[in-house]
């Protein structure tokens, strides 16, 4: 059995010093390598894919926060990087970021400046080639990432190795995240899951829309009555009128699929689709 290599993932924060700082993380020797990494894909695409993962955040001390983020965007397109997924962070509470906002010495982007930067993203990166295929991940032509579409399909998928999570006949399952008790589980020939969940036919039909809704392509009709033995003109009608009154839903022949007003809001449009 031989195993190589298809993706290599780079996350980088902003560029600036202060987001370095925030993060606790230092990314010169990184960058540094993920320039190797992108000339090797170069001369080596059908081996290599390298992500660039653009994160953005916002403080006091950063005021130029919007500016930064299209240097960001730049400096990644200058590595001729096939596939560049740009979203912004989320906040959690157990960290030192978290607490830093907590008292007051940084501020979050407010919502029309995330947005702003978010389209910033959209416009930069098609520019330069990388067309928009999911919310938040661009490719060049045949580069978009095979899993992830996998993922964004609902199709069976395997994860391996602590805290792995898996889709695998029509069951969701999660690996134990203790190192020790997956490696006990795995040389007793075991399986090591932590959580097990078989969903109902509606509550797959569920998930696999919004999933599907995360990709430009959206919901394939047809594929999807194929795959979870639901019309989906039908289970979710309530969901399709009201967005699409609104703006935010195309329906095709073939597709259902949001509209660039709704991108930016794609997860309120989503949670119509969570339930039926």
């Amino acid at each position: 059995v031989f195993f190589y290599v298809t993706q290599v993932h780079v996350g980088d924060i902003d560029q600036t010093f202060y987001a370095h700082r925030f993060m606790d993380k230092e990314f010169g020797p990184a960058r540094n390598n993920f320039r190797s990494l992108a000339e090797t894909g170069k001369e080596s695409d059908r081996f290599i894919q390298v992500l660039g993962a653009m994160e953005f955040l916002g403080s006091k001390k950063l005021c130029h926060y919007h500016t930064s983020w299209k240097q960001s965007l730049q400096k990644a397109i200058t590595l001729n990087i096939k596939h560049i997924s740009a979203y912004s962070l989320t906040w959690e509470e157990t960290t030192p970021l978290w607490k830093d906002l907590q008292t007051g010495k940084i501020q979050a982007v407010d919502e029309d400046t995330d947005r702003q930067m978010y389209e910033t993203a959209i416009e930069i990166l098609h520019a330069a080639g990388l067309k928009q295929y999911e919310i938040s991940n661009f490719a060049k032509p045949d580069f978009q990432c095979r899993h992830n579409l996998r993922y964004w399909q609902n199709l069976p998928w395997i994860g391996l190795g602590p805290s792995a999570g898996s889709w695998y006949q029509n069951t969701r399952t999660t690996n134990t995240t203790n190192i020790k008790q997956y490696l006990e589980k795995i040389e007793k020939r075991q399986f090591a899951f932590e959580e097990s969940y078989t969903p109902t036919p509606e509550e797959a039909a569920c998930e696999t829309a919004v999933l599907n809704l995360r990709t430009l392509k959206g919901i394939n009709r047809r594929q999807f009555q194929s795959q979870t033995g639901f019309d989906p003109m039908i289970i979710f009608e309530k969901a399709i009128q009201q967005n699409q009154q609104a703006g935010l839903i195309e329906v095709t022949d073939s597709n259902i699929y949001l509209t660039k007003q709704a991108l930016p809001i794609a997860d309120t449009v989503e949670c119509d689709f969570s339930t039926i």
